[in-house]
């Protein structure tokens, strides 16, 4: 019994049904005997056609031709974080000088000369109701200079004009530096009495 025989051998036992058995090297054929030339060149072939299979069923196992790469996109993929970035707005310089307007109180006692006829407490009670007044939109700062402060000022409705650093008081200037254009400050005290300052520009 033949178990699992090879390819060339199963090609040949199909020509061994139809044949006889030539008594050279166990091969099956189907030549006569006394055969002619053409009958002998066939069993030549059928004598070589065994190592044509050996050679083919051998040449089965190469290993495939390589994959050409020369076409493979190779793709990249940036898997860094970024967080992302906020706008940054850069804070306004502050200025070098002011315009500005303001009102004084004074009162007995403070480093403006007198005489001034309330006491320092009433001073502080006049300026606090008159910025009352003002921020209600009773009275205008302007036309408030001009009534109330005891600055020379007062008959240019308070107006100081433009100063820069060093021009002021410390207290006075902190004040009017740090106010924005339009704005009023509150009650601010010095020496010389109770300020309400406005900046102008």
């Amino acid at each position: 019994t033949i178990k699992q025989m090879p390819l060339y051998t199963s090609i040949l036992s199909v020509v061994a049904s139809t044949g006889v058995n030539t008594g050279k090297r166990g091969y099956i054929c189907a030549v006569k005997p006394n055969s002619s030339n053409k009958e002998k060149t066939v069993k030549n072939l059928l004598y070589i056609l065994p190592v044509a299979l050996l050679l083919f069923a051998c040449g089965q196992g190469e290993p495939a031709a390589d994959v050409a790469t020369e076409n493979v996109e190779v793709v990249t993929v940036d898997t860094t974080v970024t967080e992302p970035v906020e706008d940054i707005q850069a804070e306004p310089a502050e200025p070098t000088s002011v315009t500005a307007r303001h009102i004084l109180i004074c009162y007995d006692g403070c480093a403006v000369e007198g005489p001034f006829n309330r006491t320092q407490d009433e001073a502080l009670a006049l300026i606090e109701d008159i910025d009352s007044r003002i921020q209600s939109g009773e009275l205008d700062f302007t036309q408030a200079a001009v009534d109330y402060s005891d600055c020379p000022s007062s008959a240019d409705g308070g107006m100081l004009g433009e100063f820069g650093r060093g021009a002021m008081v410390p207290a006075f200037e902190d004040a009017a530096f740090s106010l924005p254009v339009g704005g009023m400050s509150g009650v601010v005290e010095t020496q010389f009495g109770y300020h309400l300052i406005y900046r102008e520009n």
